[in-house]
């Protein structure tokens, strides 16, 4: 398909449908247009990279949200699924430096870094008492807000710690 007479935030818009719709192909043609026409079109490298973390792309996908997060005018988002992503691949330490940031944040992020921190420490009680505190507050991005769930009810159940809870976890388009 040819984008030419699209504008970069039609092409943005339609990236993230077709990631609603599982359309990953297209979701990421459409991101790598825009991308082509603007290198530094941040909110493009974030979806292509959240679209490769999905996919379980995981060093493209590392690299991408790296990138976002280097960025001055960087993404709450991407940083925290930048955590998601360490943690997913036992970099617990990093993850917790990754988050730490976004924990002073009077919101539901912050609430969610907050338990994605204990859980890279191994805190399963007080990752618990984060993701509640979280979900007792506005959901920005309501997908998030689920997954958290997720991870909170595997915790839950368990005695330990599910050995990568951060699969739980997936994309967020461009969120907060």
């Amino acid at each position: 398909m040819e984008y030419q007479a699209l504008e970069n935030e039609e092409l943005l818009r339609l990236s993230l449908n077709a990631i609603a719709d599982r359309r990953d192909a297209e979701a990421m043609d459409l991101a790598k247009t825009l991308l082509m026409r603007d290198p530094e079109h941040l909110h493009a490298r974030y979806l292509l990279a959240a679209h490769h973390a999905q996919l379980g792309m995981v060093d493209e996908a590392e690299a991408g949200l790296r990138r976002v997060v280097a960025d001055p005018a960087s993404l709450p988002i991407a940083r925290l699924q930048l955590g998601q992503l360490l943690l997913s691949v036992g970099k617990n330490a990093e993850a917790a430096t990754v988050l730490e940031p976004l924990r002073a944040r009077n919101e539901d992020l912050g609430a969610f870094s907050s338990a994605l921190i204990a859980l890279s420490h191994g805190d399963r009680r007080a990752c618990v008492d984060a993701i509640e505190a979280g979900l007792g507050m506005e959901q920005q991005i309501p997908a998030l807000a689920a997954d958290m769930r997720r991870l909170r009810d595997a915790l839950g159940e368990e005695q330990t710690i599910p050995a990568s809870p951060a699969r739980l976890l997936s994309g967020y388009g461009t969120g907060a």
